[in-house]
């Protein structure tokens, strides 16, 4: 049975009427295997304007995507999220999704509802329309809330040079202020690794929750810039931030693709992995401690991280 193989949610967590955001989470339930494929075929004319989590490949309405190498690798219970941005959704239809060929059931999914457009007035010919003007709201307007529920953060690491892991954190909170100031909170005691043994001991032993349970990453965005993309434009950015992590604090030079959805939406997502050295943050001794508990030859000291960040606006009272 389908199920046996793997349990799959698919869902539209944004959408614009001429763009969507779509996001895959599917548990791998059958033995350990080295590389996946997802395929599926979209109902309209949908295009997939970029994708995280995977590699993928489009003809016509035709997807596959493949596994990239951090988490090339399959085991009983294991979570695997996809995500990607579109043009020309279509209302109302999922696709039935395939993983290695065979077809997984959505055991959970959702579209959210598009405001159809409304009829024209009738128009007098004999009145000039009044016209309001339209103001899009933009920093000036409130803060922006991070979506921690649509957002995700996760990183991955190397053991004994061939065993590639991906892990995430669960609980993340963060905004950026009418001036461009933005925040980033993520709860450190919220790691996710697929293993709660593991889980426990990163806590104890590598980040050391009980002093230091949150990383804060800190950065001033343009909110000129940011308030100038129209629903559906993207800019790509360069940023200064600051990584607050185990008690010490050291600058960051990324680059963000800023995406915004809706004129109270916007989606902010690294263009490439941002590379956290344990060796800046003190973080040597607890890998090391880590090494020996599991018995590994290796445990590697250098970590890429990736992140889809989904931010909302709250207008001022």
């Amino acid at each position: 049975m389908a199920d046996e193989l793997c349990e799959l949610s698919y869902n539209v967590v944004n959408d614009w009427g001429t763009g969507a955001t779509h996001k895959i989470n599917f548990t791998y339930n059958g033995p350990d295997v080295e590389g996946w494929q997802l395929t599926w075929t979209f109902p309209g004319s949908e295009t997939i304007l970029d994708l995280w989590g995977g590699a993928h490949q489009q003809s016509g309405n035709s997807v596959v995507v493949n596994n990239v190498s951090w988490n090339s690798t399959l085991s009983a219970g294991k979570n695997i999220n996809v995500g990607f941005n579109i043009k020309n959704p279509s209302q109302g239809e999922l696709p039935t999704l395939m993983l290695n060929g065979t077809t997984c059931d959505i055991v959970d999914g959702s579209t959210p509802p598009v405001t159809p457009p409304q009829e024209p007035p009738e128009e007098n010919p004999d009145e000039t329309p009044e016209v309001p003007p339209v103001t899009p709201p933009d920093m000036e307007n409130g803060s922006w809330t991070l979506d921690s529920d649509s957002s995700y953060f996760h990183f991955v690491s190397y053991k004994n040079q061939d065993k590639v892991e991906s892990h995430s954190f669960e609980r993340l909170s963060g905004s950026v202020a009418k001036n461009g100031s933005a925040v980033l909170e993520i709860d450190l005691n919220s790691v996710s690794t697929g293993n709660n043994t593991r889980d426990q001991r990163m806590r104890d032993m590598l980040f050391e929750t009980a002093m230091h349970g949150t990383a804060v990453v800190s950065m001033d965005v343009d909110p000129d810039a940011m308030a100038q993309l129209n629903p559906g434009q993207r800019s790509t950015l360069n940023v200064n931030a600051a990584l607050q992590l185990h008690g010490l604090e050291t600058p960051l030079t990324t680059q963000l693709f800023v995406q915004r959805l809706t004129d109270t939406r916007y989606m902010v997502q690294n263009v490439s992995p941002v590379l956290v050295k344990a060796s800046d943050y003190s973080l040597e001794a607890g890998i090391e401690a880590l090494r020996q508990i599991a018995g590994l030859n290796a445990i590697s000291t250098t970590v890429p991280v990736d992140f889809v960040l989904y931010y909302d606006l709250q207008p001022t009272p």
